[in-house]
Formats: C-alpha cells, structure tokens, sequence
C-alpha cells in the first residue's frame, strides 16, 4: 500500500455502516489499508500474494489502527463479513481481508462527458464489402475468460489443482459476481475441514470443475460424530483474526 487517495460512495450516507459509527470505522479503516494493485508484502519470514482490494493485518495491528478493542473489531468485521462487503482469510499468524466490490468502488468511470462541437449528426462514412466482412469476423470472435481476477482468487484458493482451463470454463459459466466468490471461498473453507476433503491425504477431494459444474458451495457439510463440538457461527471463524 501507498500514499494515494480512494473513492467513497455518496450512496453510503444511506447504508448500515454510515449508521454505525464503530462500523464505519472499520470499513474506512478496511479500504484505506487495501492494495490497489497485485504486490507481494513480507509477513515475518514468509512472502504473501496480495491482489487488488486485500490486505494483511492482524489483531494487535488493527486495535492500534483504529483505536477500537478487538472485541469491537471482530464484531464490526463480523457485521461487514455478514453483510457481504469482506472475506476473511485467517492463520494462526495474521488475517488476509478483501473487499468484496473492490473493483466496483475504485472503477475508474467510463462514460465522459463531452462538449458537443455541432447538432448535425456526423455523415454515415460507406462502408466498403470487404470491411462489413471483417467486421462480421471481428463480431464472431468470442471472449472466453474474463480478465477479472475472479477466477485467479478462486483457482489459488481451491486445494486441488487440476485441469485449470477446464476449471475456468465451468467457473464462468456461473456468471460469477463478487459476491459468488465470496460463498464459494467461504464454502472452500468449511470443506477443507471435512472428512472427505481431509482423509487419504486429499484423494477425494473433487477436481475443480466437477466442484464448480456440481453447485458443491451449496453442499450441507455432514460433521462427523467424533469431531468435538464447538462454535461453527460466523464470529467463531473470526475468532482467528490475526492469530
């Protein structure tokens, strides 16, 4: 991250988090800390990959950032997480967080306003036979993949890595949105844990394509009967927040 500015919505001063003064400070605190391009950071011995929107921080570091206690900050997280505008990737080390509509809020705008020289409409220009051939050619040529960085969030998330480009089809296929994203690697996560996913050492965990073309983020885990029981809620998984 460097010195710079970001953009805030107007639309804000009608949401949830304007109304929360606590919560508004988090988020603030959230998009001012994220990178807006892909850079590798330094967490102790270790490199970790950031893209667009994320950062990395810790719960020490968030308390001496924002002035809030961790308590405050898990449940103001918590409360963000909930209302789909984070992800939340924790070790036992430090927390990875992205803003889910990072691209949406730091857009550059693409429609510009321009001074209007005449109120004659331009002459049509005659298109020749050989141009409408090649314009019709130009039309037909598909974009497979968007260039999103979707797909890239979800491939480096996804245990197994096999058949990328198979992978990416079924991904797109989906019309996938930020907050699709979001569920899947929430889904991912929760999986991980799983029996299946767990035992001979990952034998069984789907390729990525069947996982994607089978909807398996909608999957009920089944818990086994020896796993201890504990606290499965959204704010016990943000009780590893920074370690």
């Amino acid at each position: 991250m460097s010195d710079g500015y970001i953009k805030l919505w107007r639309q804000s001063l009608s949401s949830n988090s304007w109304r929360n003064p606590k919560q508004w400070r988090v988020w603030t605190w959230c998009l001012l800390k994220a990178t807006y391009c892909e850079v590798d950071q330094p967490v102790g011995k270790r490199m970790v990959h950031l893209l667009p929107g994320q950062f990395v921080t810790g719960r020490f570091k968030a308390t001496e950032e924002t002035g809030l206690s961790e308590q405050e900050i898990r449940n103001q997280l918590n409360n963000l997480q909930i209302n789909q505008q984070i992800t939340i990737k924790s070790t036992n080390k430090y927390s990875v967080i992205t803003i889910v509509k990072w691209a949406d809020y730091q857009a550059e705008p693409t429609n510009k306003i321009t001074s209007k020289t005449s109120n004659k409409e331009p002459a049509k220009q005659p298109q020749t036979r050989s141009n409408t051939k090649k314009n019709k050619e130009v039309k037909k040529t598909p974009t497979p993949f968007k260039d999103d960085g979707l797909f890239d969030t979800f491939w480096k998330e996804y245990p197994k890595k096999i058949g990328k480009v198979v992978a990416e089809k079924a991904f797109y296929k989906h019309k996938p949105t930020p907050e699709l994203l979001a569920k899947m690697l929430l889904a991912i996560q929760e999986q991980k844990k799983s029996d299946q996913w767990v035992k001979d050492m990952g034998q069984f965990i789907p390729h990525p394509s069947t996982w994607l073309n089978q909807k398996r983020w909608e999957d009920e885990l089944i818990v086994s009967l020896e796993e201890p029981k504990g606290d499965r809620s959204a704010e016990a998984y943000l009780k590893a927040l920074g370690g």
